[in-house]
């Protein structure tokens, strides 16, 4: 039977099809870290950053176009996206790809995981009705002191092979904050239909973010360019980014946001096991054990009374 959600929308329940959906999300967000890696090989990460950007605004361009939908009009509305632009996409894309010059994609996704854990952290005082109670808050702890672990167990065995490790973990976790402190902005935003604001976030993120990415890179390395980094920019730009910003939404119409929350369980193990099969990275045992109580953390910070 469906039923409305808090937010109006129709929910059609947890069928084969959410299942089906959200493995395809957890898919493509758990495999871009290491598609970011391989591309990174040949291509400057702000680059990178413009042309994903770019791509994923076409693809829900050409989706909106056939459906004849209009952007807003209102300034007020505008505003908001540009600052969800900058927040949400142009910063931490940035900031993460950056840090995956140096570190490894799986231990990436592990470190993702605190946007949830900040999400809940700063409702708590900005939103009304969203207090953490103490199962919540104990989430955080637990979130925090296995990220903690994570980069001081991890620092000590690679620091010597790779230099800047530490500050380009840290790059990675203030991606994941500007994710989580967009979240909040986006709540407070005036109410608009989530995927014409996608295409206008995607829009101005590719506005901003592309001439930059393409003074980047000199004109004569494009033609030099490999399959692989052409096959994983197109995959990164057109399905991790256009496509699955659909799916996302998708999912929170038909089977709301609880059911999609499990996606943060998920992502960081995806990621890890398609950066152990196709890269051939190795996460240490302390590295499983900081997963295991960051997503303890992410799960008693998700808990509901």
């Amino acid at each position: 039977m469906n039923s409305p959600d808090p937010q109006g929308n129709l929910r059609q329940g947890v069928g084969w099809m959410s299942w089906a959906l959200l493995w395809v999300l957890v898919a493509l967000w758990g495999s871009a870290f290491s598609l970011i890696s391989v591309a990174l090989r040949e291509l400057p990460g702000i680059t990178l950053v413009g042309l994903r950007l770019a791509m994923g605004w076409l693809v829900l361009l050409g989706l909106f176009h056939l459906k004849g939908k209009r952007l807003p009009r209102q300034p007020r509305a505008w505003a908001y996206f540009t600052v969800i632009a900058v927040f949400g996409n142009c910063l931490p894309y940035y900031l993460i790809t950056w840090g995956q010059e140096v570190v490894p994609s799986g231990m990436t996704g592990i470190l993702m995981s605190i946007t949830p854990l900040v999400v809940v952290g700063l409702a708590h005082f900005t939103l009304p009705g969203e207090k953490a109670g103490i199962l919540k808050l104990a989430g955080i702890v637990a979130g925090f002191m296995g990220i903690w672990f994570l980069l001081s167990s991890s620092g000590q065995e690679q620091m010597a092979e790779q230099t800047g490790m530490l500050s380009r973990q840290l790059g990675i976790l203030l991606g994941a904050v500007c994710y989580g402190v967009t979240i909040i902005i986006a709540r407070r935003q005036p109410v608009q239909d989530p995927m014409l604001a996608s295409l206008a976030v995607l829009g101005i993120s590719a506005l901003v973010m592309i001439v930059p990415a393409l003074l980047a890179m000199p004109p004569g390395d494009w033609a030099d360019l490999g399959w692989q980094t052409l096959l994983s920019v197109t995959v990164l730009g057109v399905f991790c980014t256009g496509y699955a910003t659909v799916v996302y939404f998708q999912l929170i119409r038909t089977a709301g946001a609880t059911f999609l929350s499990l996606m943060n369980y998920l992502i960081p193990l995806w990621a890890v096991l398609v950066g152990a099969i196709f890269l051939g990275e190795k996460l240490h045992p302390g590295g499983w054990l900081a997963m295991l109580v960051v997503l303890l953390g992410v799960g008693l910070a998700g808990a509901r009374r």
